[in-house]
């Protein structure tokens, strides 16, 4: 664990009793890059890491919010530029909200920057190109450096059914020179894998719903995509899954957040 995570740890119970009227939310970490898409491709963590729709166009979220999510695929992605805020070396944080419609490839990458240096995840083809096929095992790969593993204790999941899923991957530095990486699905953990790599800094762009180093396309539907330059603790995973802006639309800002169910 990270010193900064121990700290935020140690002063959380001390914030809870300065406030007896204000439930405040248990996330204190901030991303490095935060797409809500709610109008715009705008990085609202204040980084400055604005996307581009390259062919992605808006869609409805999983509320029927109009233009609040993006529809990638075989025509269009998102893409925000190379930036050293977004060479992650030690313990970060993937996150995003998805729905698939389509099987493209037999590994679509959701979020990520390259394969060969850089980091990623994505949804791997569970053995059939066919979207509604039942017998397919949809699972979590993620990769680091050119080093992947899928979760196969994960969930499978669906294609072509218009249900939405909630993904975190947590990476975190294991014995010298590998990454442990940790999933959690609709706020719960699942299964933590090991990579034997590490990564370094990268000169591929962050994008959404494809990979510039192998163009493996995700097809459907990404929503408040998320990246931290720390790992989230169980309870900030949790809080992600669970929490909404107030009007039915995510916010950059945790202080506008209150917790409501999906």
């Amino acid at each position: 664990m990270s010193l900064r995570l121990l700290s935020k740890q140690l002063r959380l119970p001390v914030i809870l009793l300065a406030s007896t009227l204000l439930a405040l939310p248990v996330s204190a970490a901030e991303p490095v890059a935060y797409y809500p898409f709610n109008g715009s491709t705008d990085d609202a963590s204040g980084w400055g890491n604005h996307a581009s729709a390259l062919g992605a166009v808006p869609t409805a979220d999983r509320f029927g919010n109009l233009d609040a999510a993006y529809l990638v695929g075989a025509t269009g992605y998102l893409e925000a530029p190379d930036s050293d805020s977004l060479d992650l070396s030690d313990a970060f944080t993937l996150a995003a909200w998805f729905r698939m419609d389509d099987i493209l490839s037999e590994l679509s990458s959701l979020v990520g920057r390259g394969s060969d240096t850089g980091y990623s995840f994505g949804v791997y083809y569970g053995g059939s190109f066919v979207c509604q096929d039942t017998q397919a095992v949809r699972q979590i790969q993620a990769s680091v450096a050119g080093c992947s593993a899928r979760f196969s204790l994960g969930p499978s999941f669906a294609c072509g059914t218009g249900e939405w899923r909630h993904v975190v991957v947590v990476f975190e530095p294991a014995s010298p020179g590998e990454t442990d990486a940790s999933l959690y699905v609709d706020g719960n953990y699942e299964q933590t894998i090991g990579l034997g790599c590490v990564p370094v800094a990268s000169t591929f762009p962050l994008e959404i719903g494809r990979n510039s180093f192998s163009f493996r396309r995700f097809s459907g539907a990404v929503d408040d995509v998320r990246v931290y330059d720390s790992e989230l603790t169980s309870g900030e995973v949790a809080e992600l899954f669970n929490s909404l802006f107030v009007d039915g639309f995510e916010s950059g800002s945790v202080s506008s957040w209150t917790s409501v169910v999906p």
